[in-house]
């Protein structure tokens, strides 16, 4: 059975695919702030903000799906909020580094979650693709910074899917 261990577990996706990849054969792990007593996921925790997180969540070939980040709609985007986002997310994937291919415990995949605000907030009719450049401003750049963070699992040879 293949292990997947997800942040952001207790978010919109996170919540949904806990829920799910059970039923596809997957053993479910969530990294968390806070143990939830009483459900019956896994559970282990971590702390971006402090660089810490229990060691014994990671094992040889676990996919990732790192989907953890502040929550963009809860508050006023001033300049510290958007600092908080995007620590959140770049020190978060940076984390994860340190705690598996850093400790040569290499992940079979590395899925991160990105947004549709790479490509800003302009109405237009066009469809944009991965090849497009991101937007000017803060979602786009979050968004930059934030797959950014996810490169060096890729230059390491972690794959970005499930197989």
């Amino acid at each position: 059975m293949k292990r997947v261990v997800i942040t952001g577990a207790g978010g919109l996706v996170g919540t949904n695919l806990v829920e799910l990849l059970p039923d596809g054969g997957y053993d479910v792990v969530r990294l968390t702030r806070t143990r939830n007593k009483g459900d019956n996921y896994k559970s282990f925790q971590w702390d971006p903000e402090r660089g810490i997180y229990d060691q014994g969540a990671f094992r040889e070939g676990d996919v990732i799906i790192h989907l953890a980040g502040a929550n963009t709609g809860e508050k006023r985007w001033s300049r510290r909020r958007k600092r908080e986002i995007l620590g959140s997310r770049i020190n978060s994937a940076q984390l994860l580094f340190a705690a598996t291919v850093a400790k040569d415990i290499l992940p079979s995949a590395f899925i991160s979650s990105s947004a549709t605000g790479i490509y800003g907030s302009v109405v237009s009719r066009r469809i944009f693709t991965e090849t497009d450049p991101p937007a000017s401003g803060f979602p786009g750049e979050t968004c930059r910074l934030w797959e950014a963070a996810a490169d060096p699992f890729e230059a390491a040879g972690v794959r970005d899917e499930i197989s």
